[in-house]
């Protein structure tokens, strides 16, 4: 009965995603030809109809079997015709063989594939030691459904690259299957709510079985605030936690974080070289002090060096051969700057971090591939702490790294032990004040501004992370005291209107209402955390001397200041009149980037920072 059981509710989840589970090359039902939306996302481009994986662990033959079905749904979908298939090729790690694809229309009735020919493939150099298999699906219009089918082949037994059940479009059927025939044990690592909670399903069964199914997976683009949506991704991973010898006893290769540090820190060491390192040390500046000393060491890496754009934890280049070409990747760079700035007698710790776009590091998990870059923390003796990260050292701020290196927390290596840190962007600032003036039926504006950190350049702090939480672009407020269409600022950039004819009524909106509208949480409910860009500060006093014969009215509860926690954030707008002259004040102060709790907390401030910025301040004539 329970076998029943099982056979009717598997055959309702594949009639209500509407695939055919047997799908097979170039074998389309008539269910995914009739597919034109996604019921739970309508707005989707596109949709994976099917697809699986069958990772076969093997001696001789190593390698996941994979197959993809997708379906176009819109103008737009059709940008999935370009093709990536990306794999990773140090020491020869991964390859791609048995790569086939093709495109399946439908014309009166009349099923026409078009195939991609082998000769408009091509394996291309991607980004550090990853390559690409590239080709573009032919003939793709709306309605078309490509299909792919290739071998992953693995060489390195320590970790296997698992299956990602959930991609940037929504998947109906994606399935992975394991066959170990080789006397080894993997211990699985599950991400997603829905995988670990099969997981627990299945254990509580007593079924263990080596097939994963996850159906009707909605696509990762639909959440905010979120550094990158890959952290909550449905998948599932494998680490080697030991194997039988052929002479019979089992060995245990269970790693822990001290191991993968020892490693690491064996590479590292073996790329010393303390005579490039001395005559690099030489040519800089000595100071006595160790914050000058710190400073001259990297103005004289940023002025002399040049990152080859590739990221990566693992150098190749020798430091001979970075000092003589000037340019190395992100480990190379950052190794030979840790071991300048300790030469100059700086303390300097080696971080491992995974990058924002590849995901947080789990720190119950100790296995490599997490890792995406290396980057220097810096500590001087007055306590003063910062990262460095010497592929990209901004010319602003050196204490300001790329947004994208600040993930949570990275892994602090040093000869003695292994720690994990918090990785956390320092405070930026950006305090302005303006004075206006009414003078011969026109207003006049002075105004001083002082920035910090992210806010000195806006272009750098933009390119620093592709995709920002916050587009933090703090409009002045000449742009939002309106009604002065004829009265012109000493800025020649206003942009003021009016809304009446007469010049009698005159409004003073809020200066950050603009960015504050960004910032509202619409979700009901949220599990995941909120992550912000970086923290700041941002102040605005706004004093304007009151033109005779005019009067201000100020609304009813104008005046507010609320918080989140210890500080973590905080909202405050004041405004009085101080003999004839109405002095408006905002802080808006963003100290905790990451909240994992307290969403219904922090979505309430945002929503009531955001009604009081909203109410304007009104300047009438008696």
């Amino acid at each position: 009965m329970r076998n029943v059981l099982f056979i009717i509710i598997l055959f309702s989840t594949f009639t209500q995603a509407q695939i055919n589970p047997k799908t097979k090359w170039g074998n389309v039902s008539q269910a995914e030809i009739d597919y034109k939306e996604v019921p739970y996302e309508k707005s989707a481009d596109a949709v994976i109809l099917y697809e699986s994986g069958n990772l076969l662990v093997a001696y001789e033959n190593w390698g996941n079997k994979i197959y993809k079905r997708i379906k176009i749904l819109s103008e737009k979908g059709k940008e999935l015709a370009n093709y990536d298939l990306i794999y990773f090729t140090l020491y020869g790690y991964e390859s791609i063989s048995n790569l086939r694809a093709q495109t399946i229309n439908f014309e009166n009735g009349k099923k026409i594939i078009t195939p991609v020919k082998f000769k408009e493939i091509y394996d291309l150099p991607y980004s550090g030691y990853y390559r690409t298999r590239r080709f573009a699906f032919p003939n793709v219009k709306v309605g078309s459904i490509i299909e792919l089918e290739y071998d992953l082949v693995n060489s390195f037994h320590y970790y296997m690259e698992g299956w990602v059940f959930q991609h940037k479009i929504p998947t109906l059927y994606s399935s992975f299957s394991v066959d170990v025939q080789i006397p080894a044990d993997y211990v699985p690592i599950l991400s997603g709510e829905r995988i670990i909670a099969k997981a627990r399903e299945t254990k509580n069964k007593k079924e263990y079985k080596t097939t994963w199914t996850l159906t009707d997976l909605p696509s990762l683009e639909n959440t905010t605030f979120l550094y990158n949506p890959r952290d909550f991704e449905e998948r599932i991973d494998f680490q080697l936690k030991g194997y039988y010898h052929k002479k019979g006893h089992y060995v245990n290769e269970v790693r822990t974080w001290a191991d993968i540090r020892q490693d690491y820190m064996m590479v590292y060491l073996k790329k010393y070289d303390e005579k490039t390192v001395s005559n690099i040390s030489k040519r800089i500046l000595t100071a006595t002090d160790p914050n000058t000393q710190a400073q001259n060491t990297l103005d004289y890496f940023r002025k002399n060096f040049q990152w080859n754009e590739i990221t990566n934890v693992l150098p190749r280049q020798n430091f001979t051969e970075i000092d003589l070409h000037k340019k190395g990747s992100s480990s190379e760079l950052n190794l030979l700057l840790n071991y300048v700035l300790n030469k100059k007698n700086i303390d300097a710790k080696l971080v491992l971090i995974g990058n924002r776009n590849h995901r947080k590091i789990q720190i119950a998990y100790p296995y490599f591939n997490q890792f995406s870059s290396l980057i220097n923390l810096i500590n001087l003796p007055d306590g003063t702490s910062y990262f460095v990260d010497a592929s990209q050292i901004p010319d602003f701020s050196y204490t300001y790294m790329p947004l994208r290196n600040y993930n949570h927390f990275g892994l602090a290596i040093s000869d003695q032990k292994e720690e994990f840190i918090a990785v956390t962007p320092p405070l930026s600032e950006f305090h302005t004040t303006q004075n206006f003036v009414f003078k011969d039926g026109k207003f006049y504006m002075t105004k001083m501004d002082k920035k910090s950190g992210y806010f000195l350049d806006n272009e750098i702090s933009k390119n620093m992370q592709p995709k920002l939480a916050i587009d933090i672009d703090f409009p002045d407020i000449q742009n939002n005291l309106n009604n002065l269409i004829d009265y012109p600022y000493l800025s020649s950039k206003s942009t003021a209107k009016s809304s009446q004819e007469s010049l009698n009524l005159y409004q003073i909106q809020n200066p950050i209402e603009s960015i504050l509208k960004k910032l509202i949480l619409n979700e009901a409910e949220r599990k995941k955390p909120i992550e912000f860009d970086f923290p700041f500060y941002y102040k605005n006093i706004i004093s304007v001397k009151i033109p005779e014969g005019y009067s201000v009215q100020i609304p009813e509860n104008f005046n507010t200041h609320h918080m989140v926690g210890n500080q973590d954030l905080i909202y405050y707008q004041n405004a009085e009149i101080q003999n004839g002259i109405l002095i408006y004040s905002i802080e808006f102060v963003l100290n905790k980037i990451i909240f994992t709790d307290l969403y219904p907390t922090v979505k309430t401030f945002f929503d009531q920072s955001n009604l009081d910025a909203s109410k304007t301040i009104l300047i009438k004539k008696n």
